[in-house]
């Protein structure tokens, strides 16, 4: 049977909107994916540091151990303190007998039996003994290795009794109480996020979604990929880990 055009023109009609519509569909799915919808994401500690031997000594004690937390100045490996304790000890007598030696010089010059040059050379010895002082103090210091921030030990890097050489790596600690998480966004959206910007981070792991703000932008377009960096800081309610995966939406 022969249709009529009247027919055949509204079933045109009918089928140009219908195409209208799913076009439409398709640049608002496309406008959201650009916000970041189902935008892959990976979470890294906010704080996160290894700490190396300033000395050469041997690890006399670990403080903390792997996975342990700790707080802010806790002890997380002591190193053998004692030459450097030695070297305190001398530094501290060679002063005392530098002292002793300008004040015996002090006397004399008011009697006019050294000359300034000698009084000043003493003066410069006194000086030098108390940099030499304040140098072994700073190497005694330094066998204590104490915790920047508040924490976890993330790894440790080496043993009780090893041998370590100034910067050698000791303990890899983190602070994971705020995450960042981590994804890229297309460069058609450079300049239409700002930090602060509220974000819905959903972890495949635990099956939650997570609330953060952007923190960081990149400063860059990556001319490969035609994509930037951005950061978003999540805090960690205790169930988040560095390393965990899932997607991000902005809001």
């Amino acid at each position: 049977m022969i249709e009529s055009r009247s027919n055949i023109h509204m079933k045109i009609m009918q089928t140009v909107v219908i195409a209208v519509c799913i076009l439409l569909s398709g640049a608002s799915s496309m406008a959201r994916m650009d916000l970041g919808e189902g935008i892959p994401v990976v979470l890294a500690p906010r704080h996160e540091s290894v700490l190396s031997a300033e000395i050469d000594s041997q690890v006399a004690a670990i403080g903390k151990e792997f996975g342990q937390s700790f707080n802010k100045g806790a002890v997380l490996v002591r190193l053998d303190a004692v030459p450097a304790g030695l070297e305190v000890r001398r530094a501290r007598t060679l002063l005392e007998e530098a002292s002793k030696e300008l004040n015996i010089m002090e006397d004399l010059f008011k009697t006019k039996s050294v000359s300034i040059l000698e009084l000043e050379e003493s003066r410069s010895q006194q000086v030098i003994a108390e940099v030499d002082l304040a140098i072994a103090r700073q190497k005694l210091a330094r066998c204590t290795v104490k915790a920047p921030f508040t924490g976890r030990v993330v790894k440790l890097l080496v043993n009780e009794h090893e041998w370590v050489k100034t910067g050698t790596p000791l303990v890899d600690i983190v602070n994971d109480s705020v995450l960042l998480a981590k994804f890229l966004l297309q460069s058609s959206m450079y300049g239409k996020v700002k930090t602060g910007d509220k974000v819905t981070v959903n972890i495949q792991e635990t099956g939650q979604s997570y609330q953060g703000r952007i923190s960081h932008i990149g400063a860059e377009v990556d001319p490969s990929s035609r994509s930037f960096e951005v950061f978003a800081e999540v805090k960690n309610d205790g169930s988040l880990r560095g390393g965990m995966r899932g997607s991000v939406l902005m809001q």
